[in-house]
């Protein structure tokens, strides 16, 4: 046996050793997942002009719908637990002619 080769081979043992070891990279994708924040869509109009506003997130927890109508100014509107994975708000102070933006957030 070529002690060269054994030599080698040892080595290439070493080699296989630390690459098991080593940390690996990995990658991300940007953007936020549905259960830090829900998707909000409008779920209907009523006959008075009452928008019904769906909710879809992570079942079974809290988050905080922030209501925005002048610029971009975010305050706290209203907390909904969603016990399943889509819940519906109302918003009776707004009215379909006034600009309202909404955004949720999970609380829990």
């Amino acid at each position: 046996m070529d002690k060269r080769a054994d030599t080698r081979d040892g080595e290439d043992l070493e080699r296989m050793k630390l690459a098991r070891t080593e940390l690996r990279s990995f990658q991300l994708q940007a953007g936020r997942s549905q259960f830090v924040s829900g998707e909000i869509a409008i779920a209907e109009q009523r006959a008075d002009g009452t928008i019904v506003w769906s909710h879809a997130g992570e079942p079974g927890n809290r988050y905080l719908i922030e209501r925005s109508a002048e610029g971009f100014e975010w305050r706290p509107f209203q907390i909904i637990t969603n016990l399943t994975s889509i819940t519906t708000f109302t918003d009776v102070a707004g009215s379909a002619g006034d600009n309202a933006f909404y955004r949720s957030r999970m609380l829990d």
